[in-house]
């Protein structure tokens, strides 16, 4: 890969342990959770519902099954706010127990005695074919992708974003579920597809435990971020390009990260439907730093406000780089949640801040004495640490950019609304990793200009 950045050693970082969350008083669950659309409710208001039944479904439409995550009484049906966007929600208060879940494996089938669509079914009743960024192809109208068309199934272990998840945390006492979780894929997949796994390569260990399979393709790559990114994993994979403006989709290549084959484990063998997800809790706002399996629905309040350690905070539902700014804590847990930080809001200003030794800020020039000191933890805030100047044309941006462009001239072109010299450098290419942003000494916004220049395409219809 070209470009990139190695996070190092910055403060936040969670600890390798798997901590489980209590069984929250409350869940609100979207009906409309990873790929696909809105499902319909199909319990109402005073209801009894059980942990792992089925509160949504619509098989008209390309959606996957919602379920109730704890036993409780249905309160409500109504709008309420995700992540993402607005969406029907059911709010399930618990009764207090916790009797396991409905298995979705009604039949109890060893999962090598039964047949590709047996699998498939199970995997869609458990939500699995929710997963994925354009969802997992089965009959049941769940994925953009012709299942008969797959080449490619590629695990996503290569975890470089700052607070993201730990290959540590997620293969503990999970090897063989992993290992019985990709030949459960490979097989609903007829057995046609390619398996590989992309892994951080410093993960020896687990390299090496995982290994040995002539079916699985092991690939380590470095943890450099964004390598992680499902454009530069095909790229160091396969060896192609995605054609411009368009997805993995047009490569017959499915990514899915490493809980999601651990969740096809517990669909097929255990028959457990998707009910709970593990987060990364990062950041230096959160007093323990740490990994946690929690329930799906489970309000952001109800996580987060017992760790944290300040009054002023910016809470980031997804990865430190590429997550949103969350300021609303009623919003659920989804099912496809992976990391929430929460970073200590710092808006003082600091005279003659570019003349301080700064040991323990990062810095991509290495214009501190942090770079003499790689061993002394990098410090995390919202402070820009200076003012928005005129582009200096240093070429950071062009140099770290992973997809080969040149932002800064991209910037330009897009707040002086110069679309025509834009397209001409391929602006669709843009993975929005948000580099150009980070290593900018100017402290312009090049992602969000970017960006904006992608949908002025759109709107005149110059993008694929």
């Amino acid at each position: 890969m070209k470009g990139g950045y190695s996070f190092k050693r910055l403060a936040g970082i969670p600890k390798p342990m798997l901590s489980i969350a209590k069984i929250p008083g409350k869940v609100i669950i979207p009906l409309r959770q990873g790929f696909g659309e809105e499902a319909k409710p199909i319990v109402k208001i005073g209801d009894k519902v059980k942990s792992g039944q089925i509160i949504g479904i619509d098989d008209l439409s390309i959606s996957s099954p919602i379920h109730a995550t704890i036993n409780g009484i249905v309160k409500d049906i109504c709008p309420i706010k995700t992540f993402k966007e607005e969406a029907t929600g059911i709010i399930i208060e618990s009764d207090g127990t916790e009797n396991g879940h409905i298995n979705i494996n009604e039949e109890n089938k060893d999962y090598k005695e039964a047949d590709p669509d047996d699998i498939n079914k199970i995997l869609y009743l458990s939500g699995f074919t929710s997963l994925g960024k354009f969802g997992f192809p089965t009959k049941y109208n769940t994925s953009a992708y012709d299942s008969s068309k797959i080449e490619n199934l590629i695990i996503n272990a290569v975890y470089s974003e700052p607070y993201s998840l730990q290959n540590q945390v997620l293969f503990e006492n999970n090897f063989d579920k992993i290992i019985i979780g990709l030949d459960i894929l490979r097989k609903s997949l007829n057995y046609k597809a390619n398996i590989h796994i992309a892994i951080n390569a410093q993960d020896k260990d687990i390299i090496e435990a995982i290994s040995g399979n002539d079916w699985l393709n092991l690939i380590p790559l470095k943890s450099k971020y964004p390598q992680d990114h499902d454009i530069l994993l095909v790229q160091s994979i396969l060896g192609k390009s995605i054609p411009y403006g368009g997805t993995i989709l047009d490569l017959n290549t499915i990514i899915l990260d490493v809980q999601a084959v651990i969740h096809a484990y517990q669909a097929v063998v255990e028959g457990k439907p998707i009910i709970e997800r593990i987060i990364s809790l990062g950041g230096t706002g959160i007093k323990d730093n740490l990994f946690l399996k929690v329930r799906i629905g489970t309000p952001l309040k109800d996580i987060i406000e017992p760790l944290l350690n300040s009054k002023d905070y910016r809470i980031i539902y997804g990865g430190l780089m590429t997550g949103k700014t969350c300021s609303d804590m009623s919003i659920p847990i989804g099912r496809t949640a992976s990391a929430i930080a929460v970073i200590n809001e710092n808006r003082e200003r600091q005279f003659l801040f570019f003349l301080r030794p700064g040991i323990n800020r990062g810095s991509y020039s290495n214009s501190f004495l942090s770079f003499l000191f790689p061993f002394v933890t990098k410090k995390v805030d919202t402070n820009l640490n200076g003012e928005y100047r005129p582009c200096i044309y240093c070429n950071y941006c062009e140099s770290v950019c992973p997809s080969r462009l040149m932002p800064y001239l991209l910037s330009k072109y897009s707040t002086h609304d110069m679309i025509d010299d834009a397209e001409k450098l391929r602006p669709l290419d843009c993975i929005e990793c948000g580099l150009c942003t980070f290593v900018c000494p100017s402290k312009i916004p090049v992602m969000s200009h970017i960006k904006e220049l992608k949908n002025k395409l759109s709107r005149v219809g110059n993008a694929p």
